[in-house]
């Protein structure tokens, strides 16, 4: 309805990407299982705010899957609750991303957020953006836990830990960040 397309919860597994074109909603409760070769891209919001009991889960169904890109949305992107696992970069064709979900042009809260075992440049790439990261812990990434480019931000109460490369990476942005933790940190804790 009016360019906002919603994902039920329950068990879903997801054989090809899933482009959107306007906003997406991922109910409460909603398990998407990815093959290897399939992704989300939202040109519009992302809204997945999942309940403590009922989190949303978005998992690589074997190895790994492509992630989530969202760009230029017209409003902001929620994610609460939600665990994002066995991610690798978006890579198709023409498009290659260096992050394993990316927000470019599209402003986004993210709180009680997990993201764990990440292939990719960057576990979570913000570019041009507002952002919050609210008790939101990035664990087991073959590089970057955040990249930040260009963009302004808060960093609160959230933990990186087993990083490859930097904990946080920013370029031209203004972020503030206050308790939180960096453990296991291959490379730097902020750069």
């Amino acid at each position: 309805v009016d360019d906002t397309w919603l994902i039920p919860s329950g068990n879903w597994l997801v054989n090809q990407p899933i482009i959107v074109e306007g906003d997406l909603h991922i109910s409460p409760g909603t398990n998407l299982r990815f093959a290897k070769n399939s992704y989300i891209i939202v040109k519009g919001s992302l809204t997945a705010i999942g309940g403590e009991s009922n989190p949303i889960t978005l998992k690589a169904a074997l190895d790994s899957w492509k992630g989530v890109y969202v760009l230029n949305a017209g409003k902001k992107s929620y994610l609460k609750n939600v665990n994002i696992i066995d991610v690798s970069a978006l890579e198709d064709e023409l498009l290659k991303l260096t992050g394993g979900i990316t927000f470019y042009e599209s402003d986004v809260d993210f709180e009680n957020v997990r993201v764990s075992s990440v292939n990719a440049e960057d576990a979570i790439n913000i570019v041009n953006s507002s952002f919050s990261l609210k008790s939101v812990v990035i664990d087991d990434t073959v590089s970057d836990g955040l990249d930040s480019d260009f963009s302004e931000g808060n960093i609160l109460y959230s933990e990186f830990l087993n990083i490859g490369g930097d904990a946080l990476d920013f370029s031209g942005s203004n972020v503030s960040i206050n308790q939180t933790k960096a453990s296991k940190v291959k490379d730097k804790a902020v750069s």
